[in-house]
């Protein structure tokens, strides 16, 4: 089962995110509110998965005798070790509106299969 606590993150930055299982999957659902898709990276090495996303802002300053330009770049780094169900090889990420959802297969072997105890 994944572990939330075990996120590891490098920065202050923190959007929520969400992790939840059933027979079938794991789901990740991550925050990334103003990053765009073309800034979001999800990665698997070695059991480990990685999202990062880079959020870049600019404001601007008009005045009279002077004009200023601001620009920041945020960048989010979270990563956890994955289960030894999970099948690395048919993940499955998508992104939309400041949402990443990363879908992890459980394997065939171990899924939860009915099992018929006698008792007696």
């Amino acid at each position: 089962m994944l572990n939330l606590a075990r996120w590891d993150a490098v920065t202050d930055w923190f959007p929520a995110v969400e992790i939840t299982a059933d027979e079938e999957e794991y789901l990740i659902r991550a925050e990334f509110p103003g990053v765009d898709m073309k800034d979001v990276k999800v990665k698997i090495q070695e059991g480990i998965l990685t999202a990062e996303g880079v959020r870049k802002k600019e404001t601007q300053e008009k005045n009279k005798r002077f004009r200023r330009i601001a620009r920041s770049c945020e960048t989010l780094v979270r990563s956890c070790a994955l289960p030894d169900d999970a099948a690395e090889d048919r993940m499955r990420a998508e992104f939309k509106d400041g949402l990443l959802l990363v879908h992890l297969p459980k394997t065939e072997r171990t899924r939860a299969k009915p099992l018929k105890v006698s008792v007696g």
